[in-house]
Order: C-alpha cells, then structure tokens, then sequence
C-alpha cells in the first residue's frame, strides 16, 4: 500500500468529525496550560481561509473543521470563506499550489504545535507558508482539469409486494460508513417496465438490490470490498449481488422465494 493509499485509508476510517474531535481535546489541553503559564493563545490572531465551491454544495464539507477551530479558540470573523473561482481565490490556489477545492489555508505556524502532528502527516502538507489539506474525501474539484470528482448516482431496486424483505434505507447507512454520498438518488419498483429492464439488463437475481454509477473509482475502500459483495458491468455500473444477503431478509426473484438472513447489517 502506498503512501497516499495509507493516507486516505487512515481518513476514512476515522473521518474528518472524529479528527477534529481528537485535536479539540489536544487543543483544549494545549491552551489551558498556555494559559497557565502566562503565555498568549495560539489562535490569538489567527486568520484562516476556506477555499469554497459554491457551484458544488454536495463537495468535501468543511463544516466539522469551522466547527472545531470556533470551539477551540478562533473566532468566526478569523475565518474567511473565499470562493476559488474569485480574483482571491485565484491568487490564493496560485500562491500556495492548490490543485483540489475546497479546501482550507492554515497558517503554518500551526504545524508545530503537537496536536497537528497527526493532521499533518495524513491530511496535507504546507504549502508556501500554509497548511493546505490535500486529502480530500470526493467529491472535490479537480482544478487541473475543472472537473468534479466522485460523484456517483444511487438506484434502488425494490419490490413493494415484499413486506418481509429488509429496508433499502440501510444501503445509505452502509455508504455513509465508506465516507459516501450519491449526488442522486433513485427507487424503482421491481414490477416497473424500468424495474423489469433492469433486471434483464444486468441479470439481477435478488431484490432489494443497489446500482450505483458514476466516478467510483476515487473511493478506495469501496473498491477494496466490492469484489466481494457485487460486480462491476461492462458500462461501469457496480451492482450489488451476493451482498444482498449480508443486509437482511430478501426475496429471490426467480421463483418468489423470500429468503432470511442469518448475516443482517446492523
């Protein structure tokens, strides 16, 4: 496993609220014993910039960091939404190498503090004088290409007439534990022309089911664990199979049989 493979793997699992959440109890004890010993707050003057992609209100959500930093010190006026796209934007991106929106520029004094210790090593590098984070969790924009990266859409196969068979909702839980969330999101009933197209074009044999389409390939951990719950189509659609039976009870479509699950997803 490479170096950026580790990096994202790392953020993944712990995500950016629960960081932010060990660097707030890191920082809360940094600033109490600065206080102590007569020394100035850190965050005193401090100003920060956030990097925004209005155009892209479903990209990386800097929310958790405005959060933490406001929790632990900063004042919100010390903290600056700047649009890339904007004459400050630009020289902002242009000045400290930005590559990928949105995202945050924090003074690099801030790096050697020891809470950001961990936070620099996985989530960026400083860059001309700020910390920027580089690991951005899709969707995010490209700038090199002006592309969004990682959205994807979710289809919901489900048959109405099974009462018994698990809730589809589980499926947004599940992608929500991979750090993922469809740009769209479609349900259509097993008993629809559209329903029975789907089924005969990808040889869908159980439903509930999911199909999700679109720039997947960014998501490393779903890449690590679909070979084992589904398959990748010729188009590039990825459709959920034997991992049916992980989430609940389900029907098999080819004689009606309702089939329980001994595995359910909690």
């Amino acid at each position: 496993m490479n170096i950026a493979t580790r990096r994202i793997d790392w953020y993944l699992v712990l995500g950016l609220g629960a960081i932010l959440f060990l660097l707030a109890n890191n920082v809360l004890a940094f600033s109490v014993a600065k206080a102590v010993r007569g020394e100035a707050d850190p965050f005193g003057s401090v100003e920060i910039t956030f990097l925004t992609t209005p155009e892209c209100p479903d990209c990386f959500d800097l929310g958790p960091l405005r959060d933490y930093l406001e929790q632990n010190g900063v004042r919100s006026d010390q903290i600056k939404e700047v649009a890339y796209d904007s004459n400050a934007g630009q020289k902002l991106i242009k000045a400290h190498d930005v590559s990928s929106v949105p995202t945050a520029l924090i003074p690099g004094s801030l790096t050697d503090l020891e809470f950001m210790a961990g936070v620099v090593e996985n989530l960026g590098q400083v860059k001309n004088g700020a910390f920027v984070i580089t690991e951005l969790q899709p969707p995010f924009v490209d700038l090199a290409s002006g592309t969004i990266i990682g959205r994807f859409e979710l289809t919901v196969l489900a048959d109405a007439t099974c009462t018994e068979c698990y809730d589809p909702a589980l499926h947004d839980q599940v992608l929500g534990r991979l750090a993922m969330k469809p740009f769209a999101k479609t349900t259509i009933d097993i008993g629809s022309e559209e329903g029975k197209a789907l089924v005969e074009s990808y040889v869908i044999t159980s439903v509930p089911t999911i199909l999700l389409r679109g720039d997947l390939d960014r998501y490393s951990t779903l890449q690590d664990v679909w070979t084992s719950v589904g398959t990748i189509e010729s188009d590039g659609t990825y459709v959920l199979r034997q991992g049916v039976a992980n989430m609940g009870t389900y029907k098999r479509i080819s004689d009606g049989m309702i089939i329980e699950s001994t595995q359910a997803t909690n």
